[in-house]
């Protein structure tokens, strides 16, 4: 500060008339040793002390706030005595620079999300279609099978979405696949790419002579429905974002049946399937007795060995009618599909109660999660359920899926 100004405030504030050389000496003493010297409270006052002043209790209370003050506001601060008294020779530290105004962090722009190692070719590509489409695709066969997708309307190219597929049952279509209702579960359509496959005419002669001619699917291993599922799947990979390790697949009555042949043919392509309602093709005639354990051992996909062609890791949500009461399929059927789909994942025979929801345990439930399985398999049956889906089965199957990272 300028010297005009702190005589000036010592004449006003603190000195009585008459007193204002001594304070005027004291406080510039005060100056020259805060700048030149590093002294201690007591060091100061005993250089008071030979210049002969004489403090009146009125310059006590001067000299002391002199001393606060230049305590607080000197650039060099004053050294505390850490010697006992025996030496008077000190080293002058660094000053210490005062601290600035913390400056506030610079704002960072908002990074772009990259693919997650299980991105398709599809990140990056902009400009896709998005909303509701109506699409087609060669099936080795067939050149223009039809299908529709539904991709989000906030689709972002750069973050990997998973693709849920929905196959409908016998005589049905692709609008009736999406009545599933899968879509409509809670944050579903913004979080994925949903799928709804057409099945064709059914020509096949290892069905049963009532379903010849009628729409539906070629569920052996090696159909033009597995090669039309895998181009699908191929177009989508190569033209949008997807994590390819979250692919699902979702079916009812005859698309049920398609599903469980689709994880046994090219299991590596999925990540869970949500069944209900199938299957009755155990017909390779190797276990004559129906109430065999091991009467699923007829499944027509598995190979000579008992086990699954195309052995993959999903999990399984297997839903069904529990008192004998669906007329597409008997009751013998649905427990053979328990064992395959047990055979599949490998699990015990025994199981927990889980809610049908959340799947966490609870102490009874139409719902069961079978133990030690290499992937999960939950199993819900339901009395009087008839051929038909149950209750909020398309957020369940929703929720099943999600849960799977």
């Amino acid at each position: 500060m300028p010297r005009s100004r702190h005589g000036s405030l010592f004449r006003r504030l603190l000195i009585p008339r008459g007193e204002t050389l001594i304070a005027t000496q004291t406080y510039w003493i005060g100056v020259y040793f805060c700048q030149n010297v590093n002294l201690d409270f007591r060091d100061f006052m005993l250089q008071i002390e030979t210049l002969k002043i004489r403090p009146k209790p009125t310059m006590a209370f001067l000299i002391c706030t002199l001393v606060v003050f230049l305590f607080n506001n000197c650039s060099k601060p004053f050294k505390a005595n850490t010697n006992n008294g025996d030496s008077q020779s000190s080293v002058t530290p660094n000053p210490t620079p005062t601290p600035g105004p913390t400056p506030s962090p610079a704002r960072q722009p908002t990074p772009t999300p990259s693919p997650t190692a299980n991105g398709s070719a599809g990140c990056g590509k902009t400009g896709q279609a998005t909303g509701a489409l109506d699409l087609t695709i060669s099936d080795g066969k067939t050149p223009n099978r039809s299908y529709k997708l539904m991709v989000p309307t906030n689709y972002n190219p750069q973050v990997p979405l998973p693709i849920v597929m929905a196959f409908h049952g016998l005589g049905g279509s692709s609008d009736a696949a999406i009545g599933f209702g899968i879509q409509n579960a809670q944050g579903a359509s913004a979080s994925a790419i949903f799928v709804y496959p057409q099945g064709s005419v059914y020509t096949g002669t290892t069905e049963d002579a009532q379903v010849l001619g009628q729409v539906g699917w070629f569920d052996q291993c090696g159909s033009v429905d597995m090669t039309f599922v895998k181009n699908i799947l191929a177009s989508i990979e190569a033209n949008y974002c997807v994590d390819q390790k979250r692919i699902f697949a979702a079916g009812f009555s005859w698309g049920c049946d398609f599903i469980t042949a689709l994880n046994c043919c090219e299991g590596t392509l999925l990540r869970g399937i949500s069944a209900a309602s199938c299957t009755d093709e155990y017909n390779k005639g190797e276990v004559a007795n129906v109430n065999d354990p091991n009467y699923y051992l007829n499944y027509y996909n598995l190979n000579s060995a008992g086990v699954c062609r195309g052995k993959g890791s999903a999990a399984i949500r297997f839903t069904h009618d529990s008192s004998g009461g669906d007329a597409g399929y008997v009751a013998p059927s649905f427990t053979h599909t328990s064992h395959l789909y047990r055979s599949m994942n490998s699990c015990s025979n025994t199981s927990t109660a889980v809610d049908s929801t959340t799947l966490t345990p609870v102490s009874s439930s139409v719902c069961s999660s079978f133990n030690s399985c290499a992937s999960p398999f939950v199993e819900c049956s339901y009395r009087n359920l008839g051929h038909a889906l149950p209750a909020n089965w398309g957020s369940d199957t929703w929720q099943f899926f999600s849960s799977f990272k």
